[in-house]
C-alpha cells in the first residue's frame, strides 16, 4: 500500500492532469511529425543536422469571465425595457376598452 500510485483513467493510464506535458520541438511542430526528444536533440533534428529548439510553453493563463458578459447584460436590460413597454400598452388597451361603449357588429354572409 505505497503512496506512489497515480490516479488512473478508465483505460488504466495516468489521469490527464498527472501526465507530463511533452511538446514537440519547433521543427517537428512545423513538419507536424512526432518528436522524440533526447539530450542531444530529437531524432529528426539529429538526422537533418538542424538545431533542436523548444519554444517555452506559456502556462500562465488569464482568468476568464463568461463569454459575452456585457452583451448578456445589455440583452437583459433591453428585455426589461420591452416588458415595461408591453405592460404599459396592455394597461392602455384595457382602460380604453373599458371606457368605450361596445358595439355589436354583424355581417351578412351570402352562401356561395
Amino acid at each position: 500500500m505505497g503512496g506512489d500510485t497515480q490516479p488512473s483513467g478508465p483505460s488504466g493510464e495516468p489521469a490527464e492532469s498527472q501526465r507530463p506535458m511533452i511538446r514537440a520541438c519547433d521543427m517537428c511542430r512545423i513538419k507536424k511529425i512526432r518528436c522524440q526528444p533526447t539530450k542531444q536533440g530529437c531524432a529528426q533534428c539529429t538526422k537533418y543536422k538542424t538545431k533542436c529548439h523548444f519554444t517555452p510553453i506559456s502556462t500562465k493563463r488569464k482568468p476568464r469571465r463568461p463569454a459575452g458578459y456585457k452583451y448578456i447584460a445589455q440583452l437583459e436590460e433591453r428585455l426589461q425595457n420591452m416588458e415595461n413597454v408591453l405592460e404599459k400598452a396592455l394597461q392602455r388597451a384595457k382602460s380604453t376598452e373599458a371606457d368605450a361603449p361596445r358595439e355589436e357588429y354583424t355581417m351578412d354572409l351570402e352562401p356561395f
